[in-house]
């Protein structure tokens, strides 16, 4: 949920900026980015767990 939250939010932020153009309106661009966010961002996360367990485990050899 945070993902989806933060994720669009950002997009969002950006486009009032300036700093990006969403192509669409902006509800629209929201409910793409929202579902996107909310499964990338945990499945990033289990990635960099993943990934820090593996380079704690060579580093102890």
């Amino acid at each position: 949920m945070l993902g989806g939250i933060a994720g669009s939010g950002s997009y969002l932020l950006g486009a009032r900026l300036g700093a990006v153009e969403l192509g669409y309106s902006t509800t629209t661009s929201l409910l793409v980015l929202m579902p996107i966010w909310a499964l990338l961002l945990p499945a990033l996360l289990r990635y960099s767990q993943q990934f820090d367990r593996t380079q704690r485990a060579t580093e102890a050899l």
